[in-house]
This record gives structure tokens, C-alpha cells and sequence, in this order.
């Protein structure tokens, strides 16, 4: 009878838990204008910084998922970018995107390096080959 009990709470809990996201997102996609600069990461992790001509303020937008990169930009015009949510997976409390980004940019030179860590495993920055 306790283990049933048992069982039958930690089905609760966890249904309890898996309602925390709430509805699924829909899928999503935006054209990123004004983009400065690009930083890697590691594996499919990209940072845009995207400079609003207006404000002249910066933001910082990071992308975990596929990227494709097109070099279709002559010098002095902007950078942009298009991003595409695909799906969605769950965490416990929040709905998670999948990302598929595209990259327009001047060449491959505009990639730079970016931090990473992972915590007690280590921590570093990623140097781009030139």
C-alpha cells in the first residue's frame, strides 16, 4: 500500500511538473537587421550583436541550432541575419527553441571567438583560424 502511495505521488509530482511550461509555442521566424558583430562559440552556439542605429544601444542575442553561414555581403553594408524557431523541447518549467539561423556577413573574417563554459568541466574561449 506505501509503495503505491509512493507511486502514485511521484506521478503527480511529475505531472504537476510537465504542466509548468504551459502550451507549446508556436514556431517563429524574424530577419535580424544591424548586425556588428558575430561571435562563435563552440558547436552551433552563435552571438549576434545587433547596435539599434537609432539608440546607438547594443544587445547581445544568442542561438543554439543549426547555422548556415553566407558570405553575400559587400563591405559597408550591414550585416543580418534570419532565424527560424523549427520546434520546441521541454525543460522542466519552460519551453526550450530549436533554432535554425542563417547569417548573411561580409566574409568569414567577421566570425570572432567566444566564450564557453562548462562550469567544473572548464572554461575558455574559442580562437577563430584565420
Amino acid at each position: 500500500m506505501r509503495r503505491t502511495v509512493q507511486c502514485l505521488g511521484l506521478v503527480l509530482t511529475l505531472l504537476m511538473l510537465s504542466a509548468c511550461a504551459g502550451p507549446k509555442p508556436e514556431p517563429t521566424r524574424e530577419r535580424i537587421e544591424n548586425v556588428q558583430r558575430i561571435f562563435y562559440h563552440e558547436g552551433s552556439r552563435y552571438t549576434l550583436m545587433i547596435v539599434d542605429p537609432e539608440t546607438k544601444q547594443a544587445t547581445m542575442r544568442t542561438f543554439y541550432g543549426q547555422v548556415a553561414l553566407f558570405f553575400d555581403i559587400s563591405n559597408g553594408e550591414p550585416m543580418w541575419a534570419l532565424y527560424e524557431v523549427t520546434d520546441f523541447y521541454q525543460d522542466i518549467d519552460k519551453w526550450i527553441p530549436i533554432y535554425r539561423l542563417k547569417i548573411h556577413m561580409t566574409s568569414p573574417s567577421a566570425v570572432e571567438g567566444g566564450a564557453w563554459n562548462h562550469g567544473k568541466f572548464g572554461s575558455g574561449s574559442t580562437e577563430v583560424i584565420r
